[in-house]
């Protein structure tokens, strides 16, 4: 920041990287993955059961639909937090860039 007025956070060069960051911020969500996960965990093991309990008159062809679903459903978690993970670690490498780009401007030695 030597030969700069502003920091990153205050440069208007950098304006359109900050107001990125910041809609991205209020989108990463909760942490209601895990009791999710594990709801469905306990869903497909009382499909497994009852499927295995000759007494019960859930049907092998209804449990295989309602396990594809299950599989889908996580499918689609599993894509959601590699998005997220994704979002996360670009934010990281921008703002690490932003940084290396003040000191590349404030003083020969990183050029």
């Amino acid at each position: 920041m030597r030969d700069r007025e502003s920091c990153w956070s205050h440069d208007p060069s950098f304006k359109e990287n900050r107001k990125r960051h910041a809609t991205r911020a209020g989108k990463a969500g909760g942490r209601s993955r895990p009791s999710e996960i594990a709801e469905i965990k306990d869903k497909l093991s009382k499909i497994a059961l009852d499927v295995l309990d000759p007494t019960s008159d859930v049907g092998r062809g209804e449990a295989a639909v309602a396990i594809q679903a299950y599989s889908a459903i996580m499918n689609c978690i599993r894509t959601e937090l590699k998005r997220r993970e994704q979002e996360n670690l670009i934010e990281r490498l921008e703002a690490l860039e932003g940084v290396l780009s003040e000191r590349k401007a404030g003083s020969g030695c990183y050029a």
